[in-house]
């Protein structure tokens, strides 16, 4: 997999935006709501570029991320007092449990391979405290499925650190027998191609996260496709489980 965007972090944080801490609130708010408290710990797995970490740790939380990208977890440690690790996260082995566990922003589905996607459900069980509470963010793929947004190419743009306009012209291709979206996006600087991107997903269903996630001892407290977890029809982009281990 290539990403443009996790080596340079300042961009992706441009093309993807959470103003004012808005992910990091709903994670407040899930684990006031279904800990009864806040958590004394949490583990976030694919923490990016650190900003439900930095959210967190303002309330008094012990927070540790992880992610593959040295280039994220170095901007995550300049704006988070937190503990770092850059492993993928279906390596991950520490002697710790937590109370509190975040696998948000599509890191499943990263975990191509069904043997990476099961270790990647084992990491998750294993750091997981008596109780704890696990929340999982990830792609609707039905939503997108039943859109036009896999079949039609889209431009995004972003303006860098010098000030020049880059266009990233994104198409999807999509495998259903395997579950596999390949999205191939080519990065412009006026007429110059600067970088070429190619990644491919697992498409994971609500169900299926719920039933892997039962597999592995947790019940399932929630599903929704938005962040205030509100009743809908799960057209939104995203889809949230909420589950107790």
């Amino acid at each position: 997999m290539t990403n443009f965007l996790y080596v340079n972090p300042d961009l992706y944080e441009a093309v993807y935006p959470d103003p004012p801490h808005r992910r990091g609130r709903m994670c407040e708010a899930t684990f006031r709501r279904y800990l009864g408290r806040l958590p004394r710990n949490v583990l976030d797995l694919g923490c990016g570029t650190g900003r439900e970490i930095q959210y967190l740790s303002s309330l008094g939380i012990a927070c540790t991320g992880v992610d593959p990208s040295s280039a994220m977890i170095n901007l995550a440690r300049a704006r988070a007092q937190a503990s770092f690790h850059i492993c993928p996260m279906q390596d991950l082995n520490l002697d710790i449990r937590f109370e509190g566990l975040l696998v948000l922003g599509n890191v499943l589905s990263h975990l191509v391979h069904p043997r990476d996607l099961e270790y990647g459900f084992e990491v998750i069980r294993k750091h997981a405290a008596h109780g704890a509470i696990v929340l999982v963010g990830a792609l609707n793929y039905g939503a997108l499925l039943m859109s036009s947004r896999m079949s039609t190419p889209s431009n995004i743009e972003v303006v860098d650190a010098a000030g020049d306009r880059l266009v990233g012209e994104t198409s999807f291709c999509v495998d259903i027998k395997s579950q596999q979206s390949i999205r191939r996006r080519n990065w412009r600087r006026g007429d110059d191609i600067v970088a070429t991107d190619r990644s491919v997903h697992r498409m994971l269903f609500p169900e299926e996260l719920c039933h892997r996630l039962r597999q592995h001892g947790a019940d399932i407290l929630d599903v929704a496709d938005n962040q205030e977890f509100a009743p809908s029809d799960f057209n939104g982009e995203e889809i949230y489980v909420v589950a107790r281990f």
